[in-house]
């Protein structure tokens, strides 16, 4: 179970690094792929693990989060 929260929060972190990379906000990523910034916040703290939104959220940005 420990694996899986640090799973999380590390692909949260990519998220963030990213996201800040990009120069977008929170608010910002979430109107480009129709989340919420209350959703996106939480996948960076590694609170909600993205799932099939990873694939949402790395689309406009052009980020690689998987690798």
């Amino acid at each position: 179970m420990a694996m899986h929260g640090a799973a999380q929060k590390a692909i949260g972190k990519r998220i963030k690094e990213y996201r800040e990379k990009c120069g977008l906000t929170q608010e910002m990523l979430a109107e480009k792929t129709d989340l919420t910034p209350n959703y996106i916040s939480a996948v960076e703290r590694g609170i909600s693990f993205p799932r099939l939104s990873l694939i949402h959220i790395s689309e406009p940005t052009r980020l690689d989060v998987i690798s």
